[in-house]
């Protein structure tokens, strides 16, 4: 899942298309993967550099270079070289760069990116690498690998689980006697609580819910779980026109807009978010971002004050929690297509996922180190804290439709912060609104075709 999760300003498709490129064979082989019986090495035995595009920032470039490291001690003659690059998100500039060969080997990208990405031919098949090395989807968390599959290829290779839940603060539960979130919890467990933590004592407005601005009613994690969670979906089965006008859609968003309008202070969008200062008792978070509010020296106050509990993210009477994905992919400009792979078949070996969990705090894809240690430590400063809600319940992870981009697309994505934007300012009703919205959405896929 990408960090900017909010709807505006996220990508449109470019125009024109790439023939995607065969391969055949099998992949070499090492100690730190699995090996389909019979598999040969066919990796080179000379110097081999492959180009690693990263974004630019912080984090990023630093665990790749970890990796990349490691992966060279298994295979001393293979050398990455880490690349961050500010245009590696940037569509009409991987096409042109594709076009010209001049793709890094291995690129950086995300669920909000690699559908169309995969359209445009940017990406190496994996799949029959999966099959050399005798990788399975039954390894890994339900559903992350389906994130980095596209017409039943494999390309994608995701980096970790990123799953939306509830963070509370239990001081404010025991306060007004609330009883503790429980997993399994539903949308009417959620609306009860909150009801009895939205209030005002003395001068204190305390509020059920925070104002998490990448994991609001503004950020697709949270509205497209909403719209499906009464039955419906944002796009038709063969996913070629969208269905906002769906009055089961239309049921979700209004239950979703009446909730934040009186349980939350994020249509007012105050400058400080009330559950880092603790008067609001829960939060929506990914991982990323709850890791981010951890290491943000103005926000330490919270972790002091109170030692937060996780829960999934309320069920709705169809269950649907936000997921998402960030990964990295060979391209088609690769010269050395085993290479690629095999690192990239790396990073979700035991060994490799075992380093990435450690050094990102990331929830790893495989199942046997699910409840590892590894990528639990940075919030278990307290003590052992139970964060099984960043991975449990994973067969109601809901992600965006990736054949039919309606919340990544720039014309779609804007016309669903119009009218999400409506009914917030009470210009329209959630109808009136998703109906205008479903409108100018079909519009804009028939001007795209």
């Amino acid at each position: 899942m990408d960090r900017h999760l909010t709807r505006r300003g996220l990508l449109a498709g470019a125009g024109g298309a790439l023939a995607g490129l065969g391969l055949t064979g099998c992949v070499g082989m090492d100690t730190a993967q699995p090996t389909a019986p019979g598999a040969l090495t066919s990796l080179s035995t000379r110097p081999v550099t492959l180009r690693f595009g990263v974004a630019v920032g912080p984090t990023e470039e630093p665990w790749a270079k970890q990796l990349a490291a490691d992966f060279h001690k298994l295979h001393p003659n293979i050398t990455i070289d880490v690349q961050p690059n500010a245009q590696i998100t940037d569509i009409k500039t991987l096409v042109t760069n594709a076009v010209s060969g001049t793709l890094p080997d291995i690129m950086r990208t995300t669920d909000v990116l690699s559908a169309v990405q995969a359209e445009k031919g940017l990406f190496l098949d994996l799949t029959p690498y999966f099959e050399a090395y005798g990788y399975q989807e039954s390894d890994f968390v339900d559903n992350i690998m389906k994130l980095g599959k596209y017409s039943g290829r494999q390309l994608v290779v995701p980096r970790g689980v990123d799953q939306v839940v509830v963070a509370y603060n239990p001081k404010l539960f025991k306060k007004f006697g609330v009883p503790l979130p429980h997993r399994g919890w539903t949308w009417d467990d959620f609306l009860a609580a909150s009801k009895a933590l939205t209030q005002k004592v003395g001068s204190t407005q305390y509020w059920a819910l925070g104002i998490q601005k990448g994991a609001n009613y503004t950020g697709y994690p949270v509205f497209i779980p909403f719209m499906r969670g009464w039955g419906g979906d944002v796009v038709n089965a063969d996913s070629t026109r969208a269905t906002l006008d769906d009055p089961r859609v239309i049921e979700g968003v209004a239950q979703m807009m009446d909730y934040y309008r009186t349980f939350s202070p994020a249509f007012s969008n105050p400058p400080a978010d009330p559950f880092l200062g603790g008067t609001a008792a829960m939060n929506f978070y990914v991982r990323p971002l709850m890791l981010g509010d951890m290491v943000n020296p103005q926000h330490t106050a919270w972790l002091t004050d109170f030692v937060p509990g996780f829960v999934n993210f309320p069920l709705f009477p169809t269950p649907k929690i936000g997921a998402g994905m960030q990964g990295w992919a060979g391209t088609v400009n690769t010269k050395h297509p085993h290479e690629t792979a095999a690192f990239l078949l790396y990073t979700l070996s035991r060994r490799g996922q075992s380093l990435y969990s450690t050094i990102a705090a990331e929830v790893p894809v495989r199942h046997d180190l699910a409840t590892s240690d590894a990528w639990q430590k940075p919030l278990n400063f307290h003590g052992d804290i139970d964060q099984s809600a960043f991975y449990d319940l994973a067969q109601y992870q809901s992600y965006p439709p990736s054949k039919l981009p309606i919340a990544t697309n720039g014309q779609m994505a804007t016309a669903i912060a119009d009218a999400l934007d409506a009914i917030r300012l009470e210009k329209q009703t959630p109808a009136q609104a998703m109906r205008q919205a479903n409108t100018l959405i079909n519009q804009t896929l028939k001007g795209l075709k």
